[in-house]
């Protein structure tokens, strides 16, 4: 048989393409071949998965558990696969295995793995790993199976470097291949984490190229320096490094952007963690030609599981960054390009951290071979195989870039048939018009240049219920408590919360932070004092766009509350900083159902619309109808509060007319359930069937009021889910949600929606909220650290006020001293509102340096920051006892149970299990030991809100002859000043029967 000449040959191939027209008419787009239409015809899938392998949960081998299967490689010659376990040398030692996955056809022939043989890794002294010392997560054969190549994570947090290593087959230390040094970890003084790879987000991947010269390894998501981590709404810039095998020299570094978090976790991981857990990160690459990758990218939610999906990713096009100590931020990421995804597929793929190739199948296509890590049992997570076949011409042997030029287009199509080994994309060892039709349909598929994306994901950070507190919270509020937080982690704080938000924030520029109202009143010393305009201030410095209003607004009635928004010294106080008058709010409060009785319009805006990368997001704010059962009447007076369903709904018809489709309600009401701090629990309360009524064109409802943190997704009137959100108080838990905006519709897309809640740890702070709370302390120190008295043991509030309590019996028996002078009221009873009590007095706590025990004016405002003043009135026996029954209330406008605090002298007896509005055996009230009549007029104090029938107790309003007692604080610290060292008075005031 005559060959033609290579010349002749070139000629041939160049003439066909000619004449199919191909040179002149392939379109191009980015540098790429532009996709070709959707394919409704059935043509064969891409990327099939064609059988998986389960290892039985416990499975042991050569003496050690078989798991923690982290990365893995097959060798053509042999047949044999390596298996790295990521085992830290604690369930057993540092160790790789030789497996066979014998193959019937197109599925695996066995039900289990063939198991060759166990090698242990050495360190660089010669001897096994020590427990911890070590990570490994990724292994590869180097040419001929001579030696591996394996990684390890490290542990940056314990200031373990990670690595790329050389091992021989025996496991020994051969050498190490130099990272460069922007992938140290670097911590400051206070042991914060500055560069360098991430604490277990390290070296997850690392391949070598088909012809083994080079060695890349990819982080699994950014470096500390770079960028954030992936976030629900943020991607993550991660590294793919590329060195030279024999020398070990860094030859080029690229951006591969990890996207951002499937899902939402919606459970606690199993203790001991006990923390809520989600991430996403590239947990394996795998060469596929020398500018072509593809990369296993695993997002995990606890609650959820595992979300694992195959990419086809290049270096052609992307910056080469190689050398930069840290992103800049405007580098050209790497094309990639979604292959395969297990979650559509329907498959429960686990913890998938290791890919290699396979043999070739009987269809002449190319075998994928994935490996799950089990975790060694943790989570439920199990080993397993899957076998994946790749279409045959999707993926090509050698780089589309025949020319080398840093780009594909026709000129490499043109230098396909002189370019020699370059040219021989299907790797038969030539090249001809197979490796022209290859190149074609090669670059049709090939990853493009990314598209601007359909949705623009807004990341919603919310919070509620703030209530002043800048300084971190203390006592019982310091966490969350053991049922809502099994590890009870300290959380709280504006310099915490600053902090927290600025991270999340990270790594997206459509970021908006809301409220749900009560961000002032009820407030500590330092915020109290100065009627809340240090946390106006610490607000607008942590970029607060907008909240609601919420009953404590109000504590200081609308005036106060529109100067809070409009600015202006203080009436009676007046300007706290000489030459610094107040000047307002530079986020606005949203009061949609606060109507003024005169003008019939809403005392502040109803609604606020913000455009967000070319979409609008539109927020309505209200507080809770019952607002004025909570609230001290004398400042309400002026206004209504309207029905809240009512109002969201007509609000959102009008933010429809105005062209705005993605609507937030912020709503300072909500409920109760009985989960974690990221769970819905048996959710409970009004805001139940408040979210069943608003208008399906609510998207999201971000809520508040019960202090409560869940993240629910409760049925809109339509049927469809919406989330129903809430982040406990104090600045404790942060919300983050992900709305995704259709950018065509200007709509949520409901089914992509996600959030969760983080808690607000007390690790960095924000050097902005420092010099805000340091400004107000320095004008607050002579009176907040002088000591008033102190206590024998801590004094604490009833945790859900449905109980007697120490501190409100407490503050009972200070407003009796306070007002029992004939002069002062006259007073016998006084009755305490447990809602009034904010703060415990603690023992041990010193906020000014006092001795323990010692408590100090700061301290004591904590209790009852309201500022309110102290009333006795009238009231017949018959109406105390009235007023004790109206601690139950099944109305469903306020809690079911708030136990009043009773001063000493006076007791009774109640029956949870009698009939509400018939609990309290009249019989059994006493004062002083003699029973109380019916008939006979007593004098009760009280605050002023409760006097007014604040917190459903209405009766208490029918009293007479009122006579003010002076202010509720003073009361206080009167009391502990003239009796300390005071000791918890004890709760057998009120006995509970059958």
């Amino acid at each position: 048989m005559r060959h033609k000449s290579p010349v002749r040959r070139r000629r041939a191939l160049l003439a066909s393409l000619a004449a199919a027209g191909l040179l002149g008419s392939l379109a191009l787009t980015n540098g790429f071949a532009a996709e070709p239409e959707a394919d409704a015809s059935g043509k064969p899938q891409d990327v099939r998965l064609l059988d998986t392998l389960t290892v039985p949960a416990g499975t042991t081998e050569f003496g050690m558990p078989f798991g923690g299967l982290s990365g893995i490689d097959y060798d053509p010659r042999s047949g044999e696969y390596v298996a790295l376990s990521d085992d830290r040398s604690e369930n057993g030692k540092a160790r790789f295995y030789r497996l066979r996955l014998p193959l019937d056809g197109a599925a695996f022939a066995g039900d289990k793995p063939d198991l060759d043989g166990l090698t242990v890794l050495a360190d660089t002294t010669g001897d096994p790993f020590a427990p911890k010392a070590v990570d490994p997560e990724a292994i590869r054969w180097t040419p001929g199976g001579k030696s591996l190549l394996w990684t390890s994570e490290g542990a940056s947090s314990a200031g373990q470097p990670a690595f790329v290593r050389e091992a021989d087959t025996s496991g020994g230390y051969v050498r190490e291949l130099p990272l460069p040094k922007a992938y140290a970890p670097v911590r400051s003084a206070s042991g914060t984490l500055t560069a360098g790879v991430r604490n277990n987000q390290a070296l997850e991947g690392l391949t070598l190229s088909p012809d083994g010269s080079k060695v890349a390894t990819i982080t699994e998501n950014a470096l500390v320096q770079d960028g954030p981590a992936a976030g629900l709404t943020a991607k993550s810039p991660s590294r793919l490094l590329l060195m030279d095998r024999k020398t070990g020299e860094p030859e080029a570094e690229h951006v591969y952007e990890v996207d951002p978090i499937s899902d939402a976790p919606t459970a606690p991981l199993p203790a001991p963690v006990g923390t809520y857990s989600a991430d996403r990160g590239v947990s394996e690459i795998l060469a596929i030609n020398e500018t072509d990758y593809l990369t296993v990218e695993r997002s995990f939610a606890s609650g959820v599981g595992f979300s694992i999906r195959l990419y086809w990713t290049s270096t052609i096009g992307a910056t080469d960054v190689g050398g930069k100590e840290a992103l800049s931020g405007t580098e050209k990421p790497m094309p990639k390009k979604l292959l395969y995804d297990f979650t559509t597929s329907g498959t429960d793929a686990d913890n998938v951290e290791g890919i290699t190739w396979g043999p070739r199948l009987p269809d002449g296509s190319r075998s994928l071979v994935l490996v799950a890590d089990d975790n060694f049992g943790f989570n439920g997570s199990v080993t397993k195989f899957h076998l994946l076949s790749v279409r045959s011409g999707l993926l090509a042997h050698r780089t589309p870039d025949v020319n080398g030029d840093g780009s594909v287009n026709a000129k490499d199509l043109a230098a396909v048939p002189t370019a020699g080994p370059a040219g021989d994309l299907d790797g038969n060892g030539r090249t001809d018009a197979a490796d022209v039709r290859l190149w074609i349909s090669y670059t049709r598929a090939f990853p493009t240049a990314q598209k601007p994306p359909s949705t623009v994901d807004v990341q919603l950070l919310s919070f509620n219920d703030f209530h002043g507190n800048l300084e971190p919270p203390t006592g019982r509020d310091a966490n969350l408590g053991s049922k809502l937080d099994p590890k009870s982690t300290p959380v709280g704080g504006a310099e915490y919360l600053a902090a927290r938000l600025g991270q999340l924030r990270q790594g997206t520029d459509t970021s908006l932070t809301v409220a749900a109202g009560d961000i002032i009143g009820a407030s500590p010393f330092l915020s109290g004092l100065f009627h809340d305009e240090p946390t106006v201030e610490s607000m607008e410095k942590l970029h607060l766009d907008v909240t609601s209003v919420g009953n404590h607004e109000f504590d200081e009635g609308t005036e106060e509350l529109l100067r809070m928004q409009h600015g202006g010294c203080h009436p009676e106080d007046g300007c706290f900083i000489e030459g610094e008058p107040y000047d307002g709010a530079a986020f606005p409060w949203l009061a949609a159902n606060v109507i003024d009785r005169d003008s019939g319009k809403p005392l502040l805006a109803p609604t606020w619309v913000k455009k967000v990368d070319g979409v609008k997001v539109g927020f309505i704010g209200m507080t809770l109808e019952g607002t004025p059962e909570v609230t001290g009447q004398s400042g309400i007076t002026s206004v209504c509060f309207l029905d809240e369903v009512q109002t969201a709904n007509a609000s959102a018809r009008e933010l429809r007319r105005q062209g705005v489709e993605a609507i937030v309600v912020l709503l300072h009401e909500g409920g109760v359930q009985a989960g974690s701090y990221g769970q819905c629990d048996g959710i409970s309360g009004p805001i139940v069937d408040i979210a069943k009524s608003l208008d399906p064109a609510i998207d999201t409802v971000v809520t508040g009021h019960t202090h409560q943190p869940y993240i629910c997704s409760l049925p809109d009137p339509a049927g469809n889910p919406r989330l129903v959100t809430s982040a406990s108080s104090f600045g404790r838990v942060v919300t983050e949600t992900r709305l995704p905006v259709d950018r065509r519709t200007g709509d949520v897309v409901r089914e992509q929606v996600a959030a969760m809640n983080h808690l607000v740890t007390r690790g960095a702070k924000d050097a902005d909220q420092t010099a805000v709370i340091d400004k107000w302390k320095s004008l607050s120190a002579p009176l907040a650290n002088r000591v008033v008295g102190s206590v024998t043991a801590d004094i604490t509030r009833s945790e859900t006020r449905d109980a007697e309590s120490d501190l409100a019996n407490l503050v009972a028996d200070a407003q009796l001293a306070a007002t029992s002078a004939p002069e002062r009221g006259g007073a016998q009873i006084a009755l305490m509102n447990p809602g009034g009590v904010r703060a415990d007095l603690v023992h041990g706590s010193s906020t000014g340096g006092e001795a323990p025990g010692e408590i100090t004016y700061a301290e004591a405002f904590a209790v009852q920051p309201f500022a309110g003043s102290l009333v006795s009135v009238n009231l017949t026996g018959a109406q105390i006892e009235k007023i004790l029954e109206e601690q139950f209330n099944d109305s469903g406008t306020r809690a079911p149970t708030l136990m009043l605090g009773v001063s000493k002298g006076l007791t009774y007896s109640f029956s949870h299990s009698a009939p509400v509005g018939d609990r309290i055996d009249p019989a059994s009230i006493t004062l002083n030991g003699e029973p109380l009549l019916p008939d006979a007029t007593y004098r009760v104090t009280a605050n002023t809100f409760l006097a007014a029938g604040g917190d459903g107790f209405t009766t208490f309003a029918e009293g007479t002859d009122t006579v003010g007692g002076g202010d509720d604080i003073a009361a206080l610290t009167d009391y502990l000043t003239a009796h300390s060292p005071v000791a918890p008075p004890g709760t057998d005031r009120v006995t509970e029967l059958p």
